[in-house]
């Protein structure tokens, strides 16, 4: 996970490179590895998004409204807005 979302190492090229060491790996199976990661971590991330950071205005009183940041993942924005 951290090859794909911190280093930005894409799947074909992890599967290139396990099977230099000697472990054949399926770009398919490394995307079902991160498709179950991405739903495993859903509820964790919908709490994130809940959170209130230190100086950030509450919702609807900042000076643009902004998208959801979690959207993609199907996580509803807070307070209901769209």
């Amino acid at each position: 996970m951290f090859n794909k979302f911190g280093l930005h190492l894409p799947l074909h090229r992890q599967s290139e490179r396990f099977a230099r060491e000697g472990v054949e790996i399926d770009v398919s199976s490394l995307a079902d590895w991160v498709g179950a990661v991405s739903v495993a971590l859903k509820p964790l991330v919908a709490t994130i998004a809940g959170w209130s950071w230190p100086g950030e205005p509450e919702a609807g009183q900042g000076p643009a409204q902004e998208a959801a940041p979690f959207a993609a993942w199907g996580v509803p924005p807070v307070g209901g807005q769209s």
